[in-house]
């Protein structure tokens, strides 16, 4: 990995020479490179070089865009995307929330003029806010977010765009812990089946998804239906939340 760290960096010094001597159009290949070592550097752990890394990239294209010269504006969604991701790594939330922001704004607006080339990743950004959220605390505002990833989700369905069944059966999870934390256990409870349904259908179907997330959807409504003294549900529920975890274990 440190050799492919070198060779961006010798691309990096490469291009800004470039850069000083006039030849205005190799900032996008700049742009590119800046946000490939940052993803190599996050590989590594090294996430404050990731995040200066990230936000050259993020800034360059900011000058770019001001200039009229930005050729992709999804390559800047991309960069705040993962950056946020970054700043969730730091525990940096509230930076993160802020990225997050940035990047969905952008792709909404790419979404409706039909020139955004993966839709599901507004979805992902939702969510990966409401993760933001959810550790600041701001359960209400987490729901909000997972709210629009859901909604997202059934407008690409509605729309015959393939999207991805694990990343809504999470979101229903996700939503379903939140409403846990509210102690709105009826709310919680209905989200947390839905996302064991669709859960079961992936396995079934032998779809990738996420055993630990299954897991813990059952462990979710556990506590749920144990809130709403329904004893059974809850035994039959911490029984699967067992077998998942002992699977995942094995």
């Amino acid at each position: 990995m440190e050799d492919i760290i070198e060779v961006y960096t010798k691309a990096i010094e490469l291009h800004n020479k470039h850069i000083s001597d006039g030849y205005q159009a190799e900032k996008n290949d700049l742009v590119t490179i800046f946000i490939n070592r940052a993803k190599a550097y996050l590989e590594m752990d090294r996430v404050n070089e990731s995040i200066t890394d990230f936000t050259k990239a993020v800034d360059l294209q900011h000058e770019m865009l001001k200039e009229g010269s930005l050729n992709d504006e999804n390559n800047l969604a991309t960069a705040l995307s993962s950056r946020g991701l970054a700043h969730i790594q730091q525990k940096k939330y509230w930076n993160a929330t802020k990225d997050f922001t940035e990047a969905i704004n952008i792709q909404q607006r790419l979404f409706e003029q039909a020139k955004l080339p993966e839709p599901g990743k507004i979805g992902s950004n939702y969510m990966n806010r409401a993760i933001a959220f959810m550790e600041l605390e701001k359960a209400q505002k987490a729901i909000e977010n997972y709210d629009l990833a859901i909604e997202f989700q059934d407008k690409l369905l509605a729309s015959g765009i393939v999207f991805d069944k694990n990343e809504m059966a999470t979101a229903l999870m996700s939503r379903g812990i939140a409403f846990l934390m509210k102690k709105d256990f009826i709310k919680a409870e209905k989200d947390l089946s839905e996302a064991i349904v669709m859960y079961t259908f992936l396995e079934e179907k032998g779809e990738l998804f996420s055993l630990n997330s299954f897991s813990i959807a059952y462990r979710s409504r556990y506590i749920v239906n144990s809130k709403l003294n329904k004893i059974k549900e809850s035994e039959n529920d911490y029984k699967m939340a067992e077998e998942l975890f002992n699977k995942i274990n094995k």
